[in-house]
């Protein structure tokens, strides 16, 4: 089943990225980490992704999982 944040994606995953690039990772390393393109990630970190796919923000998620206790 696909669990839904209780607050809107977009924020949930921007606070997500926010939160690996406090523990150390580059932008650039969290999108080769989670085979995302650049553009999709700043897209994602900023915002700007309001229907963002579900494999995208699964990947942000396992990385934050791996990254962030």
């Amino acid at each position: 089943m696909k669990r839904v944040p209780d607050f809107p994606v977009p924020d949930h995953i921007a606070l997500m990225i926010h939160d690996l690039r406090q523990s150390g990772l580059s932008a650039n390393e969290i999108a080769e980490r989670c085979h995302l393109s650049r553009t999709t990630l700043w897209r994602l970190a900023q915002g700007e992704a309001r229907d963002p796919a579900y494999d995208s923000v699964r990947k942000v998620e396992q990385l934050h999982g791996k990254i962030v206790k």
